[in-house]
């Protein structure tokens, strides 16, 4: 079988979409993902428990060539963390990358959701402070600002920490990692994470008696280590010579089953080996489905990656890599094209079908796996899910309330529908559509916003 004709690839669609609706093991795979203990977090044991777990579903699909790619980072482990006041103690959370601080002492500076504005007004009071900045998105006006860029910010201007408070209340940390570069996390200055209802207490603290100071406890260390990608390979047909790389990354945070974040992504990852192994020899690209690894420590795994594809020559036989991040939405789905608008006509044919339940973004997204990958040139989309109120931010992910009950299994299956058919148009794509960018042509995708928030976090590529 070929797939010389437009109907053959339909055929192959309606197979594919009706065992989506028949035979998925989406809610299996997501019940065993979000037992594994500390959210897979990277350099765990569950986490290495995760990858076995993987390939071993990758080997039953009937995938080839199923290994285990071994890279090295620096990991991060945490202690236990506080506030002192005069009132008494405020508990905390480290921050993933954060060094460790022995009751450090500094008065407080408040910046609100610390947006550019919030920096800008601040700037000569931040210096030797500790900086409380919420993790409230901003909607209107100048644009959000990351995590780790307000934290990034903060260093610069010379604070003495930094406490990152959610927004919504619920008694709920939000965690996240901080000082990112090329092979670990690692900030500048110590940072812990707290609820809303521990940072309001800090921040009247700080409106009534605006010079007095806190003490920050936290205790964390640093260890060599190494990860791990689960790969399973689908051989194209002969003389296929280039590959579609589809992924997720199956770590999460410590502090919760990470089932949302992002074991909904590495399910996807999973349930499309099961769905596209019979087609093998079928299509003029090979498949790669992977698991990235360290993606929460500030994509750790994929930098390796893409890093070892250009040591080893491989970079140019990247025909695309298709990202899987938290791919079930409230209402619909996003699905990004960094850039790539020679993509587009692909992936709108599959919105078409639903235009409410499709959004299609242009602009490059640095946060997730598909970033290393784009800024190399390399095609990369990405799914994530849409629809939620944006003033809640993340919502529950990063936080202990990440757990199974919060998947939204009603839009599952059409989320995977989506995610499938798209993978499908990537796979049969002949000639393929989208080309690598050189790196004039990227520096132009990530002008403006982005570039402003990769230099204000040192992740520049160029």
């Amino acid at each position: 079988m070929d797939l010389e004709t437009r109907d053959k690839r339909d055929k192959i669609e309606i197979d594919i979409l009706g065992r989506i609706f028949a035979r998925s093991r989406l809610r299996e795979r997501l019940e065993t993902l979000s037992a594994f203990p500390q959210g897979r977090f990277a350099g765990t044991a569950a986490n290495r428990a995760a990858r076995a777990y993987i390939q071993e579903e990758f080997k039953k699909a009937g995938l080839v060539n199923v290994r285990s790619e071994p890279f090295a980072y620096t990991g991060w482990e945490r202690g236990p963390a506080w506030v002192e006041l005069p009132s008494g103690r405020v508990n905390a959370i480290g921050l993933p990358g954060t060094p460790p601080a022995a009751n450090i002492s500094a008065e407080l500076v408040d910046l609100g959701p610390a947006g550019l504005a919030e920096f800008e007004t601040n700037a000569s009071r931040i210096k030797g402070r500790f900086v409380l900045a919420s993790s409230a998105p901003i909607t209107e006006g100048k644009r959000d600002l990351h995590r780790n860029e307000k934290f990034c910010r903060a260093a610069a201007a010379g604070a003495a920490g930094f406490l990152y408070t959610r927004h919504l209340p619920g008694l709920l940390e939000e965690t996240g990692s901080i000082g990112w570069d090329r092979r670990s996390a690692r900030g500048a200055i110590p940072a812990a994470g707290l609820t809303f209802e521990a940072g309001e207490r800090l921040r009247k603290t700080a409106r009534d008696t605006p010079a007095l100071a806190v003490r920050l406890s936290i205790e964390s260390r640093f260890v060599d280590t190494q990860g791990g990608f689960p790969i399973g390979e689908l051989p194209g047909k002969p003389g296929a010579s280039r590959v579609v790389i589809v992924g997720g990354h199956f770590d999460g945070h410590d502090i919760s089953p990470a089932a949302v974040d992002n074991g909904t992504g590495i399910a996807f990852v999973m349930e499309l080996a099961d769905l596209f192994a019979p087609y093998q020899g079928i299509f003029p690209v090979a498949l790669r489905f992977m698991g990235f690894d360290a993606e929460e420590m500030g994509l750790l795994g994929s930098k390796a990656y893409v890093d070892r594809l250009a040591r080893d020559g491989q970079i140019d036989s990247v025909a695309a890599v298709f990202n899987i991040d938290c791919p079930i939405g409230q209402k619909h789905e996003r699905i990004g094209l960094s850039g790539h608008a020679e993509l587009a006509p692909l992936v709108s044919e599959v919105a078409a079908r639903d235009p409410e339940s499709i959004q299609i973004e242009m602009k490059v997204s640095p946060a997730s796996d598909h970033f290393p990958f784009a800024a190399a040139g390399i095609p990369a989309l990405y799914q994530c899910g849409g629809g939620g109120d944006p003033k809640r931010g993340r919502g529950v992910a990063h936080t202990a309330a990440d757990t199974f009950d919060k998947i939204n299994f009603s839009r599952a299956k059409p989320a995977l529908a989506t995610a499938a058919s798209i993978l499908l148009r990537l796979a049969a794509a002949d000639p393929f559509p989208g080309r690598r960018y050189t790196p004039a042509e990227v520096q132009k995708t990530l002008a403006g916003d982005t570039e402003e928030a990769l230099k204000a976090q040192k992740e520049w590529p160029f």
